[in-house]
């Protein structure tokens, strides 16, 4: 057996380690480690090496640096969820038990407006309305578990109440639902032909002021030059061309846009994620939040 070897059986130093996949035996390995000498009472100063072998196997592995069996598996996890700026973010909507707590629209590019009566002698606070937008920047996670799908629910704790949502609508038409109840929360993704068309008409808008400017300024500087009814034709055809052009490439953009939602849903919908306080406060805003 492993004493022959020189190797401990099996005991609290020695360690079994399971891999799996959907939850069926891929490989169990048996990490153990060597006596020093011929001591029967081995200590941690006297332990040399580490052996490893796979379970049922008659082969063993004699590992030259030892294998730290002490493992935090929060340390295993990707901590970066999510980084969408806050230039991306056409609307943001939150919330409460399906009843609307706030929202907060984009007029124009520039401008942000939230879309609330304010209180006699109260001003809003525009940083909240600013930090609302940019709320989905940089998120990290502390830890994850896996919920039930079906449910909605983490399957180990159903009594959990996911209360508040808070809906971020992106310039592409994606749409960020995140869901949390007081401690956990959770990711839903779809997409919005609405959300898409409005966006979309509001950047083009945008495109088309800063392109009136631009042809102002043009025109101050050739206002003497003379133009032909044959160039103010070749104009007009070039114009509706690009209009079609950009029809077509719009559909084209849209379809890309829903497909790219899907799979990102299907990354989130498994998981709860635990998220720093700071980070979690960030989806859980009041009314009187936005006010001083």
């Amino acid at each position: 057996g492993l004493k022959k070897l020189g190797l401990d059986e099996l005991t609290d130093t020695n360690f079994d380690i399971n891999l799996s996949k959907e939850s069926k035996p891929v490989s169990q390995l048996r990490l153990g480690r060597v006596r020093s000498g011929n001591a029967t009472n081995s200590s941690p100063t006297q332990v040399a090496s580490q052996y490893a072998m796979l379970k049922g196997a008659s082969k063993v592995m004699l590992l030259k640096s030892a294998i730290s069996t002490t493992v935090d598996t929060k340390e295993w996890i990707a901590k970066d969820l999510l980084n969408i700026l806050a230039s991306d973010v056409f609307l943001v909507e939150s919330f409460l038990d399906d009843q609307l707590v706030y929202r907060i629209t984009r007029p124009s590019l520039e401008e942000k407006k939230l879309d609330l009566k304010i209180p006699k002698d109260k001003k809003v606070i525009k940083t909240i309305v600013n930090q609302s937008f940019s709320a989905l920047e940089n998120i990290t996670i502390d830890n994850v578990t896996l919920g039930n799908t079906k449910e909605n629910k983490p399957a180990e704790n159903k009594a959990i109440k996911f209360d508040r949502k808070v809906k971020f609508s992106l310039n592409n038409g994606i749409v960020y639902s995140v869901i949390t109840s007081d401690k956990l929360l959770r990711i839903r993704v779809d997409y919005s032909e609405e959300i898409f068309s409005r966006a979309s008409k509001l950047y083009s808008e945008g495109q088309r002021k800063m392109a009136e400017e631009k042809a102002k300024e043009l025109d101050s500087k050739d206002s003497n030059k003379e133009v032909s009814m044959e160039e103010t034709k070749e104009n007009k055809v070039k114009s509706k061309l690009q209009k079609t052009h950009s029809q077509k490439e719009e559909i084209k953009i849209e379809a890309s846009n829903k497909e790219q939602a899907e799979k990102i849903n299907k990354i989130f919908e498994k998981w709860f994620y635990i998220l720093p306080d700071y980070a979690h406060s960030k989806f859980r805003k009041e009314k009187k939040d936005f006010f001083e």
